[in-house]
């Protein structure tokens, strides 16, 4: 995994792997807590990263996955998208 975003069509990596993500198959558990411009990430919980960015809105969530290097194909599938208040904003 890497975190990162793309700005004016250039990708900006935030954060490097980790080997805290399952592998071959494995299944994971990914976490994102975001309060204000602040974005707490974690995989089966372990905490990876803080990636602030006060360039984005509220309101929408995408979830991208993408493969680079080889040719072999690859299956992703995401199930059980939580999303809620945040229990500090309460």
């Amino acid at each position: 995994y890497v975190i990162g975003k793309y700005m004016n069509d250039v990708w900006i990596s935030e954060s490097g792997y980790s080997e805290a993500i399952a592998l071959g198959g494995g299944l994971n558990l990914i976490q994102i807590e975001a309060t204000g411009s602040t974005f707490r990430f974690f995989v089966n919980d372990v905490y990876i990263a803080d990636l602030v960015d006060e360039t984005l809105g509220a309101g929408d969530i995408e979830i991208v996955s993408e493969k680079s290097g080889d040719t072999n194909s690859f299956v992703v599938a995401f199930d059980n998208l939580t999303v809620a208040r945040h229990p500090s904003a309460e």
